[in-house]
């Protein structure tokens, strides 16, 4: 996946998460209607693309920290452990990047400072 393909993906998961999070708020039926379409649209647009398993890793890693937020914490944490040793354990850096943005970057770089491994990345 190039560089600009994944800042595309990832804003576009961004604007999908807002989209949805608007759709909740009070809105008049049609309102609610044309966010609905824009996050559908989205989803397909990315679903049947050529990124289309970049898309559903990056889904389903939101949908777990969503529902199980310590896990994905641990997971991010132990991913980020092994791979300061040398060790990627079969994680792209996409799929890395991907789970970074659902935990959070803040939370990644407490980690890596507790650790002492500052080295800028």
């Amino acid at each position: 996946m190039q560089r600009e393909h994944e800042e595309a993906m990832r804003i576009d998961f961004q604007d999908l998460l807002e989209t949805r999070r608007q759709a909740q708020t009070e809105l008049t039926e049609s309102e609610r209607d044309a966010l609905t379409r824009i996050s559908s649209g989205i989803d397909q647009r990315w679903r049947s693309g050529p990124y289309a398993e970049q898309w559903r890793f990056l889904r389903a890693a939101h949908d777990e920290y969503r529902d199980r937020p310590d896990a994905g914490r641990q997971l991010l944490d132990s991913i980020t452990y092994n791979r300061d040793q040398g060790r990627d354990g079969g994680v792209t850096d996409v799929e890395v990047r991907s789970l970074e943005q659902v935990v959070g970057r803040s939370h990644i770089d407490g980690v890596r400072s507790r650790l002492g491994l500052d080295r800028g990345r």
